[in-house]
């Protein structure tokens, strides 16, 4: 089975190369460049850790914004044009097609995001800056992240429209970035079926908040390796659980 997922992978890297995806390359170099020497000049002995956090916010924005449109047209596109007609008529399994697709567009998004950290180093250079010692690790987490909300995407994609997939994949984005203020919430919580309804999205909703590295970057602090790595155990099984369901509703849908 690794043959054909890997060569629809490597189909939707071209198609990407071919819809110029990477433009958006572009506005995130003008986006970082822009807005970190803006900020270095509002501040004071700041411009390195200004530089970081700046950029690595613009980069995980940009990413994450094209992981959501990306994933909701992953499926919902090809039912719509009737391409995946021809695919699935040849003997694919279905969970075929959206795991190759899937890291297809997993491969676009590292490219994006190795692309987009070399970029932040130019501007360290230009800046005579060195990069902080858990830059690999900070761009790990944000490429992780992207590939958590791409899942997400791909979920909504396989049972319903590119609008509304987009829609929801933005919605769980944000609200899986604000997971730990739902967790303080509920403690708040006077009303008893508000505080079990916040803790069921809490525990349900992809918990985006601790993948973010902006506390490494903020407080230039060596990273926990164990802390680190059970992060992207978390990911990676939120991730298999969005690919089984979206495969598994993928399956029984009815493209007539």
């Amino acid at each position: 089975m690794m043959r054909p997922i890997l060569a629809i992978a490597q189909l939707t890297v071209r198609e990407a190369l071919r819809k110029r995806v990477f433009v958006n390359l572009a506005v995130f170099a003008a986006l970082m460049v822009g807005v970190s020497l803006l900020m270095t000049g509002l501040t004071i002995g700041q411009h390195q850790r200004v530089i970081h956090t700046v950029s690595f916010t613009v980069l995980a924005v940009v990413g994450n914004l094209l992981a959501v449109f990306l994933g909701a047209g992953l499926i919902a596109h090809e039912v719509e044009r009737r391409t995946l007609y021809t695919i699935v008529s040849r003997p694919i399994r279905r969970w075929v097609f959206v795991v190759g697709r899937y890291l297809g567009l997993a491969a676009v998004l590292a490219i994006n995001t190795i692309v987009g950290g070399l970029l932040v180093k130019v501007v360290l250079m230009v800046s005579n800056w060195p990069a902080f010692d858990h830059f690999v690790v900070s761009l790990a987490l944000i490429y992780v992240e992207m590939l958590v909300v791409l899942s997400i995407s791909v979920l909504f994609s396989s049972f319903s429209t590119p609008t509304l997939s987009a829609t929801f994949g933005f919605c769980f984005w944000v609200i899986g970035r604000l997971s730990v203020e739902l967790q303080d919430l509920a403690v708040l919580a006077k009303n008893d079926g508000l505080a079990t309804a916040m803790k069921v999205s809490y525990t349900i909703l992809p918990n985006l908040g601790r993948l973010d590295p902006m506390n490494l970057l903020v407080h230039n602090r060596p990273p926990d390796g164990t802390h680190v790595a059970m992060l992207f155990l978390y990911a990676f099984l939120y991730i298999g659980i969005m690919l089984s369901a979206a495969c598994w509703t993928f399956e029984r849908r009815d493209l007539k």
